[in-house]
């Protein structure tokens, strides 16, 4: 693997978990994994999950 790719499959881990466990907005979210601009941290989400953060988050919502 490139190393931008590793660096960008941690980052969409630790947005995936934060998408889980919070309730932080999708561009507060792209901006702590290191995402200036969410429109990137949006297209990459896309690119590596296959869904945006918001369909993701739907999916995943863990209640308690």
């Amino acid at each position: 693997k490139p190393p931008m790719q590793y660096v960008t499959s941690k980052r969409i881990s630790y947005a995936k978990k934060l998408l889980q466990e919070t309730d932080l907005s999708a561009c507060e979210i792209g901006e702590m994994c290191g995402y200036k601009d969410h429109a990137l941290f949006f297209k990459a989400f896309k690119k590596f999950v296959g869904i945006t953060p918001l369909a993701f988050r739907k999916e995943n919502i863990h209640t308690m």
